[in-house]
């Protein structure tokens, strides 16, 4: 599992949101001898070629009559009070009206129209609106042309109790201005791209939550059926805890962890004073490591596995013009806690009291009366309680916004390590249950839409488990089965978003024109290992993947860019729901389709030959061929026996690259656009969709 911080130790921790409401279809005047689920409404759309279900409840025993264009059907609640009314398919039509009568009173649903219902969910980028995206004003002006568009967008719910049977949110609603600006953007243009190609009613609900983990939208059966036990456990404990509860046990764990950080701090007071010296100028270098930063720091030795306290420090050399002047030490994330030096002086500290402290900015001032013309002397003291020590994206930055990036090598050396036995266990915090507890969000915004029939779903999310791919490998598939098996489709059509590009620690400044200049090839990269795992997901039927890596942004991780991501999106869909034909993935018979045919995936990686110094890749989905936008190919590295990958030369070659480097002469491994922001990727194939990232030297917990 990927780790698990302590929760902030500060006052806000105990700040709980618990939301339990269940919100049916009511008429407060009326008799509530019967009610429709609120997934259910006037300007619905009721999924064509399907039978239709209409679902709510009554008291057990009592039914409801339902008709929708002259036909009606009974239905009766059953012992749980649940009435199903099941309808005969229908073709894309409408408007019609739906009537559920009782025995005292109709509700009549207006306006609702037969076409094509798609469900939009996952994190921030399928959540984010269409007024944040790209020519957000025209878009949303437009939106007026296109009133068989209907959008619910669902409410931001939790439910820790199991599933619910209705959902809550907007209720259905006639695409417009006002109703489309504050959806899913990447669903909206979807939908509407669908709507244009088809020529049918389409509806979309955005049922997504910014900056959640995969787990919560897995249901307890899926992880029940996948023996997951630690992901039992907190649903379970979620399921026991009340707001009194958490507070008692959080005073408790404060109590007990600053026991046991006081003990931590203390464990090797000889050493603590030795390294008193260390936050000095002109410190003998000797016992000192050279090490580069930014990054993770215990993956190096002589600092391997162990937890402690750590310290780097390097030399600056300032101008002249900087002397006496105020400076802002900028560090984006150490991990975990800091105590920084400028010229022998504390300018910072950040500690456990500081929400978050093992992922929040440190932004320290330097007064001018340290700052010198030539050398100065940085340096930080890391407390690494656990889990592994880093230091992320290091610059200085004067008052005239001046850069000075101090990338590069550093001194590091161990003050102390704390190993297994030399404390007790460190306490843990009480389980908190939030968005992010798994199956809340199951239970709240997915389960009560399993009633409601669907022709697929859209899933953008992956950001928020880069930490642990090799999880993520297990996580996904289950999603996609479990969700399928809630439907009773088996091969229900399931699209996904490969995560786009974005520089992760690089969030506050543009990249230079030659940044991968001297960057190194294929360097580790947690974002590219979980396209990877996305990749894998089409190994399912029916899976289809919208790559997007060429459409990111360094310096934002919503990139705005989401007309491209729904269009995608829908080449997809119009191949695996609605069978549009597209170009077989090579040779001669691809020549013959016709230029209106295209194909709707990028080409991906499938297997590779070593041809002397060469390696050839070959490729699925490549169409009528391949190209190299905007010039040579770019991005490929490749590497011989040790492993340590250069960046190569590649060329096309018919349905195949070709790649080489003069310095590997008995290659082994190629990697393309393996980086977190692979700016200069341009493999496509002629139908202007690009490749999607690869490695051939694959992880274990890939190969099949």
């Amino acid at each position: 599992m990927s780790r698990k911080k302590l929760f902030s130790l500060s006052s806000a921790a105990l700040l709980l949101a618990f939301l339990s409401a269940c919100a049916l279809f009511r008429d407060d005047h009326l008799s509530r001898e019967f009610t429709v689920c609120g997934s259910y409404g006037s300007n619905m759309v009721l999924q064509a070629e399907k039978p239709i279900r209409i679902a709510g409840t009554a008291i057990p025993g009592k039914g409801v009559n339902v008709t929708i264009r002259g036909k009606t059907v009974f239905a009766e609640a059953g012992k749980d009070g649940i009435w199903n009314a099941v309808l005969p398919s229908m073709k894309p039509g409408g408007p019609w009206e739906v009537k559920i009568a009782g025995s005292d009173r109709e509700i009549v649903f207006r306006n609702v129209l037969i076409g094509e219902v798609w469900l939009c969910s996952g994190q921030s980028n399928m959540a984010m609106a269409v007024k944040s995206c790209r020519n957000a004003e025209q878009e949303i002006a437009q939106a007026v042309n296109f009133p068989e568009i209907r959008l619910f967008k669902a409410a931001r719910e939790t439910a820790f109790d199991g599933p619910r049977q209705t959902a809550s949110g907007s209720g259905w609603k006639v695409c417009a201005p006002d109703s489309v600006a504050n959806f899913s953007a990447a669903g909206y243009f979807f939908g509407r791209k669908l709507h244009r190609d088809l020529r049918v009613p389409v509806g979309l609900i955005d049922s997504a939550w910014g900056g959640t983990t995969i787990q919560p939208w897995i249901s307890r059966k899926a992880f029940e059926s996948a023996g997951m036990t630690q992901e039992l456990s907190l649903i379970d404990n979620a399921g026991k805890q009340t707001s009194s509860r958490f507070r008692e046990q959080h005073k408790n764990f404060l109590a007990d962890f600053r026991k046991w950080e006081n003990s931590f701090m203390s464990s090797n007071p000889a050493a603590t004073k030795i390294a008193e010296e260390w936050k000095k100028e002109n410190v003998p270098v000797d016992g000192w490591t050279v090490i580069d930063l930014p990054g993770k720091i215990d993956g190096k030795a002589p600092f391997q596995g162990l937890d402690g306290i750590f310290w780097v420090r390097r030399t600056v050399r300032l101008p002249a013009e900087l002397a006496g002047r105020d400076l802002l030490l900028k560090i984006s994330r150490v991990d975990d806690c800091d105590e920084t030096f400028f010229n022998g002086i504390r300018v910072g500290r950040t500690g456990t009291e500081t929400p978050s402290y093992w992922n929040a900015p440190r932004n320290y001032r330097i007064p001018g009366t340290l700052v010198k013309a030539g050398e100065n002397t940085i340096a930080i003291r890391v407390i690494d309680h656990a889990y592994g020590a880093r230091v992320e994206n290091i610059r200085l930055v004067s008052s005239a916004g001046r850069k000075i990036d101090l990338a590069g090598k550093w001194l590091g050396r161990v003050e102390f390590a704390v190993r297994p036995g030399d404390l007790p266990p460190r306490p843990q915090p009480p389980v908190r249950r939030d968005q992010n507890t798994p199956g809340a969000l199951y239970n709240a915004m997915i389960a009560p839409w399993t009633a409601y029939p669907l022709r697929g779903i859209l899933w953008y999310q992956g950001e928020s488990n880069t930490g642990d791919p090799e999880m993520y490998m297990k996580y996904f598939p289950l999603l996609i089965q479990s969700w399928r098996k809630a439907w009773n489709n088996s091969a229900q059509p399931f699209l996904f978003v490969q995560l786009a590009a974005y520089e992760r620690h690089q969030p506050d400044r543009k990249l230079p024109k030659d940044f991968w200049k001297n960057r190194p090839p294929a360097q580790q990269s947690r974002w590219a290992e979980i396209r990877e795992v996305q990749e894998a997901a089409l190994l399912l039927p029916n899976t289809g993947m919208a790559v997007a890596v060429d459409i990111g942004d360094p310096d934002d991780i919503h990139p705005r860019n989401k007309q491209e991501v729904g269009r995608r999106l829908a080449l997809e869909a119009e191949r695996i729901a609605y069978g549009k034909k597209e170009f077989l993935p090579a040779g001669p018979e691809s020549a013959a389709l016709s230029k209106q045919e295209i194909m709707t995936r990028g080409p991906i990686y499938e297997r590779m030959k070593i041809e002397g110094n060469k390696i050839r890749i070959f490729f699925r989905f490549t169409g009528r061929g391949l190209m190299a936008k905007g010039g040579r190919l770019k991005h490929f590295a490749i590497a011989g026996n040790n492993g340590k990958f250069v960046w190569a030369n590649a060329e096309i070659d018919g349905h195949t690259v070709l790649v080489w480097s003069p310095s590997i002469p008995r290659p082994r491994a190629v990697r393309y656009a393996w980086a977190n922001y692979p700016a200069e990727a341009n493999l496509y194939n002629l139908d202007g969709l690009p490749a999607s990232p690869f490695r051939t030297d694959k992880p274990e917990y890939l190969i099949k």
